[in-house]
């Protein structure tokens, strides 16, 4: 968990690193990416196995 600050969206709030993948980009690599932009933390892709993957299609609405 980390505190968001200085994005504009929900600052001072706890939340969990997240992101999207890049294009051609598979899900460990934008695991490892996403930690080291959001949290500063340097990960070996392995051994990694991914507990939780959420999807969205573009342009999908958001249940609240």
């Amino acid at each position: 968990m980390a505190r968001r600050s200085r994005t504009g969206y929900h600052d001072g709030e706890w939340s969990v690193p997240a992101g999207h993948l890049e294009g051609g980009e598979d899900a460990l690599t934008g695991l490892a990416r996403e930690l080291r932009e959001e949290v500063m933390i340097e990960i070996s892709q392995t051994p990694c196995r991914p507990v939780l993957v959420m999807h969205r299609a573009r342009g999908a609405r958001r249940r609240r």
